[in-house]
């Protein structure tokens, strides 16, 4: 992942968990919710949404937009290229798949593959 790509998702986070906390106000706020046409906001409801729309309003409650965020900063930190390479908290990968633990310890490069997994030919790199 480049730095660039990395400050600019950091960036999005900032600006959601911001505003879900300046949407709380107070910090007093429950949790946001849809009864059919209606969206409780806990100091206020507003009706005539339609109960698709109110459902994905209230899915946006400033606890739970927080939560998100929490959640894509522990996976961003997770995916981001360390300096060092080969660190020891990055999952090594095998196959497209993560491998942590005794396995990635095992994880060794054997060469090219033929068809059913079977060494390549000689001289195929």
């Amino acid at each position: 992942m480049t730095e660039h790509l990395v400050t600019f998702l950091r960036t999005r986070l900032d600006e959601e968990a911001d505003l879900a906390r300046r949407c709380d106000g107070d910090g007093c706020c429950g949790e946001w919710s849809a009864h059919g046409n209606t969206v409780d906001f806990c100091q206020v409801e507003l009706s005539d949404f339609h109960p698709t729309i109110a459902l994905h309003v209230a899915l946006h409650d400033p606890a739970r937009v927080l939560l998100e965020v929490e959640a894509k900063r522990r996976i961003l930190a997770r995916h981001v290229l360390s300096p060092a390479g080969g660190a020891p908290e990055l999952p090594r990968v095998r196959g497209g798949l993560a491998v942590r633990g005794p396995a990635a310890q095992r994880t060794r490069k054997t060469g090219p593959r033929g068809v059913n997994g079977s060494p390549a030919p000689s001289g195929i790199r």
